[in-house]
């Protein structure tokens, strides 16, 4: 068993989030404990107590390691894209999610599924982290109607985050009800009315 002088506070950090990480792939939420996560990495709980909070922290820091893997999908699949429209990039965004929920269902589903005690906040890293998610969808949001206001952009984009959102959780729990249709056109046919509309909105 490792002893406590084996790592730096860092490389201990690392190591628990990346045991947090398997337990999590292959044995589900359920599965995630501190306690689990020592074993693996051979030290006491104690000692993860040092360098995390509690499990809500643990939690955070595998959900914004998660959100860094989405970040880093979403800007390789949008990059290696010339000169596509905004709807384009868009369905990029679309597809790059449901992908990540596919590769990583289990991680996904922490992202939104861990709840903590309502006197704890989340973290503003965190939020920052989420907020750059956004940011993949109000930009061409923005393009496809540069009138429209931040408090608007903002509805937009949370809106249409939260539609995609829905297909994927459905389709990942196998509750879509549709036996002859998946959930790529149900993606295409929200983006064609959503930005239709979207982009025919006038604002003051």
């Amino acid at each position: 068993m490792a002893r406590r002088n084996d790592h730096s506070r860092e490389q201990l950090k690392e190591l628990a989030l990346i045991a947090g990480e398997e337990l999590i792939d292959k044995q589900g939420l359920s599965a995630l404990s501190t306690r689990k996560i020592a074993n693996q990495i051979g030290y006491s709980v104690g000692t993860l107590y040092l360098i995390f909070n509690n499990l809500d922290d643990l939690c955070w820091h595998i959900n914004a390691r998660s959100m860094a893997k989405l970040d880093e999908l979403l800007s390789r699949n949008i990059g290696s894209e010339h000169q596509q429209t905004p709807s384009a990039t868009l369905k990029i965004v679309a597809d790059s999610y449901l992908d990540f929920a596919a590769r990583w269902p289990n991680r996904w589903t922490l992202m939104f599924e861990h709840h903590t005690n309502d006197e704890i906040s989340t973290p503003q890293w965190l939020n920052d982290a989420i907020e750059k998610l956004f940011g993949y969808v109000t930009e061409p949001l923005k393009a496809l109607n540069p009138h429209a206001s931040e408090a608007s952009l903002t509805l937009a984009t949370r809106s249409l985050w939260c539609a995609i959102h829905g297909i994927a959780a459905l389709n990942a729990q196998g509750k879509l009800f549709l036996t002859d249709i998946n959930q790529e056109p149900l993606v295409n046919d929200l983006l064609t009315r959503y930005l239709s509309s979207w982009q025919q909105e006038t604002f003051a």
